[in-house]
């Protein structure tokens, strides 16, 4: 069994923490907070918060893997370099009621909430969020640093850029590509092509605001 420790103590922690905790490989010791402030005594669903990231000076790689669970895309990127710099193995964390094709890729660091559906031949990198029953059917390639929020589906053979935001409930139809650092709103339905970075999308058909 591994040791685990979490970095994140918003909401998207708790959702891991209850997660890691249905996987026996895992031993959860505790939570690292990136605001952490000095005498303060905190537990996150029983898991003790042990300090900010300069506990990892305290922990061996080779003792310890890590789990990136901060919801803001950007900020996550920000922090997967401090966890790099101090090589430690981010472990990809998935509900046992989500499905992953054995013919799906994944990188490290993400997670994969309950009764997702990752389909064959798909391809998620790294330090991604699939939330809870969004659904990425086949041949999709989702680059670094994106999420997928609650019920969202993505089409086969799309192609989403690094840092995208895919909100609640919203649809990306089939052999679609979106470019970096865009925001697709709840519920909307994207027909077309995102050529245009750092850009939000909303509606139906989706458009941008």
């Amino acid at each position: 069994m591994k040791d685990l420790i979490v970095i994140g103590s918003g909401g998207h922690a708790r959702t891991v923490i209850d997660v890691a905790k249905l996987n026996s490989l895992l031993n959860i010791i505790g939570v690292l907070d990136i605001h952490f402030k000095e005498n303060r005594e905190e537990k996150i669903l029983g898991v003790p918060v042990l300090g900010g990231l300069e506990y990892l000076e305290k922990i061996s790689p080779d003792r310890a893997v890590v789990f990136l669970a901060i919801g803001d895309n950007k900020i996550r990127k920000i922090i997967s370099t401090v966890i790099d710099e101090y090589g430690f193995k981010s472990v990809n964390i998935a509900h046992p009621k989500a499905y992953i094709s054995e013919y799906a890729v994944l990188g490290d660091g993400n997670f994969i909430g309950a009764f997702a559906n990752i389909g064959p031949n798909s391809r998620i990198e790294s330090y991604c969020i699939v939330n809870t029953l969004a659904n990425i059917e086949h041949e999709v390639s989702i680059a670094d640093f994106c999420q997928l929020g609650p019920g969202s589906i993505i089409c086969g053979r799309s192609n989403i850029d690094e840092n995208v935001f895919i909100g609640a409930g919203s649809k990306i139809i089939d052999n679609i590509s979106i470019s970096a650092d865009v925001i697709i709103g709840a519920g909307a339905v994207v027909t077309m092509n995102i050529a245009e970075s750092n850009a939000k999308y909303v509606g139906v058909p989706a458009r941008k605001i």
